[in-house]
């Protein structure tokens, strides 16, 4: 049995206060996605069940993360491109 004081869950709050910061979400449902998506991969779990345990559309995550990948590729591309042209 886990206790609250066990070093089993002070470790799983660890982690998931640190991919929580680790994660960068705009919007109005962004704490939510950051909940489902860290939920998911600790308990190794879909996003789909966590998302509906989360009352938010797992097509919601989706999005946030495609936003998020693509803005990130972008400002990739981005820096060099900037660096070419100087």
């Amino acid at each position: 049995m886990v206790t609250p004081t066990s070093p089993n869950q002070v470790d799983i709050h660890q982690v998931k206060n640190k991919l929580s910061s680790i994660l960068d979400f705009q919007g109005r449902k962004a704490e939510q996605v950051k909940q489902v998506l860290v939920s998911a991969a600790i308990t190794r779990d879909s996003v789909e069940n966590k998302a509906k345990q989360y009352c938010i559309s797992p097509q919601t995550v989706r999005n946030y993360v495609e936003q998020t990948v693509i803005d990130k590729i972008m400002e990739r591309i981005k820096k060099p491109s900037i660096k070419n042209l100087i």
